[in-house]
């Protein structure tokens, strides 16, 4: 409580929408014209392009701090050069709903087998991988 009781004596009790009204203006915000908001979201705008180009040409100083340094950029590149099962996972999930939209029992059958195959396949694509890279280093 920050007034007084003694100040809320002898005048009239505020309207709700003017009770609400004083709640709602803060003053700890400050008060922004909107030629400054405009000027600060334009300038996060030019940050995040910046950032993003400094990201896609590699620049290390862009990268999340889990993401700098010589081992893990090593291991990008290894993992990026190669193809997996992995890439396409996500295509032939889809190939396996449209099959099992088909009221025939064996093709949705097959469709649940070729989607445990290539998630055991890429799992297993995973194991590989890792003990290449552990062999790599």
């Amino acid at each position: 409580m920050t007034e007084s009781s003694s100040d809320k004596k002898g005048r009239p009790t505020p309207k709700r929408n003017e009770a609400i009204a004083a709640r709602k203006v803060s003053s700890l915000a400050p008060a922004s014209t909107k030629a400054e908001k405009k000027r600060a979201k334009e300038a996060t705008r030019n940050a995040r392009i910046a950032q993003r180009a400094a990201y896609l040409r590699g620049d290390e100083s862009a990268l999340p701090a889990r993401d700098r340094g010589v081992e893990k950029k090593f291991v990008r590149n290894f993992v990026d050069s190669r193809r997996s099962i992995g890439e396409y996972f996500l295509p032939i999930i889809f190939v396996v709903l449209l099959l099992s939209v088909f009221p025939v029992p064996a093709l949705q059958y097959g469709a649940i087998a070729l989607m445990y195959a290539v998630l055991l396949t890429a799992a297993i694509d995973g194991v590989f991988l890792s003990r290449k890279i552990k062999r790599e280093k």
